[in-house]
């Protein structure tokens, strides 16, 4: 669902709950990604951030999000100071609202909507460069070489608090930072990949489910 297209046959309540289906259900996925989708749409918020070029990264789109997983959404911010006032004026209405910069190159607004947590995030880098989405996307690739089984394992570590890049190297025997080593798989190819998925001792996706 990258750049949350609406699909057909969003669901999901407008009482401040999320729909009623079991996350991390492959076959029901699809629901929670069509009501993160809708939500997003229902604020414009793809259109109000269009000049700093958002993009949706983090679990959501990959479909390995748990209860407690919220929607990030990346821009690319050359002044974060004007960029806080934009989204407080355009955001600041909508509940537990805040908006903080880190002091470096970053600042993050957050907020509530519909039973969704939601983050902005915007820095001074290209979306594509950044590296929530640089995670999301080898993790994806990653999520297709792994059996089903292995991506329930993953569900399960997350939904017990354990964040998604140290559970995707506690899956695979990665050594030090997992974040580090999350980007460093980036550049390998799938071949590449599948041989550490081996080497960890897990069996590969059937490709006749990929």
């Amino acid at each position: 669902m990258n750049g949350w297209q609406k699909e057909a046959g969003a669901t999901g309540e407008r009482n401040g709950a999320k729909p009623a289906a079991s996350r991390g259900n492959g076959r029901r996925v699809g629901l929670w990604q069509r009501d993160a989708a809708r939500v997003l749409d229902d604020l414009r918020l793809k259109e109000l951030l269009a000049a700093y070029m958002p993009r949706l990264v983090g679990t959501v789109p990959i479909g390995i999000d748990v209860a407690a997983s919220d929607l990030d959404v990346i821009c690319e911010v050359s002044d974060l100071r004007t960029w806080c006032a934009y989204v407080r004026e355009t955001f600041g209405h909508l509940q537990d609202f805040r908006c903080s910069a880190d002091g470096s190159d970053s600042a993050t607004a957050n907020f509530r909507c519909e039973g969704w947590e939601i983050e902005l995030f915007g820095q001074n880098r290209p979306t594509g460069e950044q590296n929530g989405y640089r995670h999301m996307v080898v993790e994806e690739r990653l999520l297709r070489l792994l059996p089903q089984a292995s991506r329930e394992r993953i569900i399960s570590w997350k939904a017990a608090g354990i964040r998604t890049e140290p559970a995707f190297a506690r899956l695979l025997a990665l050594a030090g930072d997992p974040y580090q080593a999350l980007l460093e798989l980036g550049i390998r190819t799938d071949e590449e990949l599948a041989r550490l998925i081996s080497e960890a001792g897990i069996p590969r996706q059937d490709p006749r489910r990929v």
